[in-house]
């Protein structure tokens, strides 16, 4: 139910208002600002007064998939007033949407209270940095029963210092958010793999570093990259489905583990030599997306749409030495060749559409007579690739222990004089007759 207009907060103005008017602050909240540790003052404050942050990292799924869907700007609103009702209307939605946010939620509602060492943070005009999630749980639950959630009619907030113009601060309250959102003050309220790619994505537009993201983050710079290499992944995939900026849809869809494994699977693409890797990898996303977005294909298989992902980077590993590198083009200076008329011009490029054209898949795994989907070419092609590759280690065994006979006893010769020879000679006699049964083998096959 969407919370009456009162509860939506006042402007900024009307707040700076309203906050000179309090008495001294209750106590104050230690916090890391700016690079320096400090103590900032926290006031008692009427629970309908603050604003959501329109910039909160929680909701920024939801802000990039709204814009999207009304063909706005992503920064949509930063160039249009976010403290009104009807906006932070929208924001309260998108909250109250939020998986955590229920958990949120239920602990509130099972007697959890909220703590005066661990209160809400502001902007001195009311804009809540951190604790979105709590704001929104406490103004429904005392718009809901005001006589049983009294104690919610005014909640702890925590003041920034006025350091300067908003605008010039945004970086430094999107870094005190995340550590304090990933510390959490409840811990299972961390952001999901969707709301830290994007966050992590913007960190970078902020101008930090992968170094120095991971460092204030408290992960590795490893951590940092896979992040940011997912939700490249994720557009990839909203452009394939058509639906670019749809990030809330996809964290819905449970798609996490197919996008590692993509993810995966491209890095071993990436990294092999002498092949066509662009195209190797442009083939095995357009796949794989085929599968996340029919995962009714992989239905009874034992297996699920990521370990159908396996199977396909396995496969293109496996096929990638048929896949020869393109070749670059060979470009004359201009001075040194005659000048080409247009016609020329023309069918040269002619030439290189109809190459383009004839270039059939890396892999034909288009379902063939008894196979229901291209899932199932996917599990067939691999069993078969996996029956190869079993007879040819098959094959090399003789071979290959043999070599590793020779190698030990070259080794026990080399080493005579160090070793306990007790039972030594029995099982010499034991070799020797076992060459010599392989050796009248050999000679039968001749």
């Amino acid at each position: 139910m969407p919370l009456p207009d009162e509860y939506l907060g006042v402007s900024p103005d009307a707040f700076e208002e309203y906050l000179n008017e309090l008495d001294n602050p209750t106590h104050t909240f230690p916090i890391r600002w700016r690079g320096q540790d400090t103590n900032i003052p926290v006031f008692r404050i009427d629970v309908k007064k603050p604003r959501y942050n329109h910039k909160n990292g929680r909701i920024l799924p939801h802000i990039l998939q709204y814009c999207a869907e009304q063909g706005y700007a992503a920064d949509y609103f930063e160039q249009n007033d976010p403290s009104t009702t009807e906006n932070q209307d929208l924001f309260d939605g998108f909250i109250a949407g939020n998986p955590q946010r229920a958990e949120c939620y239920a602990s509130f509602t099972s007697g959890l209270l909220p703590a005066y060492t661990e209160p809400l943070i502001s902007t001195r005009n009311g804009r809540i940095i951190n604790g979105n999630q709590r704001l929104s749980t406490f103004r429904e639950l005392h718009n809901g029963n005001a006589a049983d959630y009294d104690h919610l009619s005014h909640v702890w907030v925590a003041f920034l210092p006025d350091d300067g113009p908003e605008a010039d601060l945004e970086s430094e309250y999107r870094r005190l958010e995340r550590r304090l959102q990933e510390g959490g003050v409840l811990d299972h309220q961390q952001f999901d793999w969707i709301q830290t790619g994007l966050n992590r994505r913007r960190d970078l537009d902020d101008g930090d570093d992968v170094e120095t993201i991971a460092v204030w983050a408290g992960v590795t710079e490893a951590e940092v990259r896979k992040s940011i290499d997912y939700i490249q992944i994720v557009d990839f995939y909203l452009a394939f489905l058509g639906t670019p900026g749809a990030y809330n849809t996809i964290r819905s869809q449970q798609q996490e583990q197919a996008v590692q494994e993509m993810n995966t699977g491209m890095n071993r693409l990436q990294a092999l030599r002498g092949t066509d890797n662009d195209r190797l990898i442009a083939e095995f996303c357009e796949r794989c997306f085929r599968i996340m977005s029919e995962p009714e294909m992989v239905a009874g298989a034992g297996i699920g749409v990521y370990g159908h992902i396996r199977y396909l980077v396995n496969l293109y590993v496996a096929e990638a030495v048929n896949v020869h590198p393109r070749q670059p083009r060979i470009t004359v200076n201009p001075r040194l060749r005659r000048r080409r008329n247009v016609e020329e011009e023309e069918e040269e490029e002619e030439e290189e559409e109809e190459e383009e054209e004839e270039e059939g898949p890396v892999l034909d795994l288009e379902p063939e007579d008894g196979e229901e989907n291209m899932a199932v070419s996917i599990r067939n092609a691999h069993a078969i690739m996996e029956g190869r590759r079993l007879a040819e280690n098959e094959d090399a065994y003789a071979n290959r222990q043999l070599t590793v006979m020779i190698t030990s006893l070259d080794n026990i010769i080399d080493r005579w004089g160090n070793h306990d020879l007790e039972g030594v000679a029995e099982k010499i006699e034991r070799v020797k007759a076992l060459l010599t049964d392989i050796q009248q083998r050999l000679e039968e096959e001749e």
